[in-house]
């Protein structure tokens, strides 16, 4: 068994395929956040802390997780995400937003085919360079399902053209489409620029996920929290 990322990260897969997934149930700091995640999900939450629609479909966490509690700062700390991020990335690379998600069940995922950051006619659109995400799908008393779909090796594969993106995924042309659940493998680290989607809830009322968005720390300032998650994460860094 392994007891950091760094441990089974592969540089490899990373750029083949612009993602690694990786399954850390067994590590007692996941645990303790499962039992965390699982009673926000409770309900009964006090003010300030609450669920606001971010997308049709889906309630993102307010104002944030971080101020509500510093486990969700330590489980990236303590599993090694950001020596990793340090080492493979650059140093130049910091956290600068961590969102707790639900998706309802519905027809359709709250997101369709898209990347976050590309190329058109009239320049880029998005962070340049792009973020990194590092989602956790926790599967708690959920029952298993499609969470993310990803076009493997598509951060490699930009032709300029939203249209050229739906005509690639529309005819198959893009045939390695990886698909992560809520069960094993269920942390994924992946480049933004790649093609990825989220899957309807199908088998559940609701589906919680936990999103870091890592950013160059020049392009972080939008993001209100960012400048207290890099003061707690200095001030822990030794720990």
């Amino acid at each position: 068994m392994y007891d950091t990322v760094q441990e089974i990260f592969s540089e490899e897969k990373f750029f083949r395929y612009g993602f690694n997934a990786w399954d850390l149930s067994h590590l007692d700091v996941v645990s303790r956040l499962d039992i965390l995640i699982s009673k926000i999900l409770e309900g009964g939450l006090s003010e300030p802390f609450h669920f606001a629609c971010k997308y049709p479909g889906s309630y993102d966490f307010r104002p944030s997780v971080i101020e509500y509690d510093p486990l969700f700062l330590d489980v990236i700390r303590e599993v090694g995400v950001i020596e990793l991020l340090k080492e493979n990335f650059g140093k130049g690379l910091a956290l600068c937003h961590v969102q707790l998600r639900v998706a309802e069940s519905r027809g359709s995922g709250y997101a369709g085919w898209h990347r976050d950051s590309y190329y058109t006619s009239d320049g880029a659109v998005g962070n340049i360079p792009p973020a990194l995400k590092l989602i956790y799908y926790p599967k708690l008393s959920f029952a298993v399902e499609d969470q993310l779909k990803i076009a493997a090796g598509s951060h490699r594969l930009d032709f300029g053209s939203r249209f050229v993106d739906r005509f690639l995924i529309g005819t198959g042309a893009l045939s390695e489409i990886k698909t992560i659940t809520n069960d094993r493998n269920n942390w994924v680290l992946f480049d933004t620029s790649a093609l990825h989607a989220t899957c309807p809830v199908r088998n559940n009322k609701w589906s919680p996920r936990l999103i870091y968005t890592f950013l160059n720390s020049k392009l972080d300032r939008e993001y209100p929290f960012a400048k207290k998650i890099a003061e707690y994460m200095e001030e822990h860094s030794h720990e």
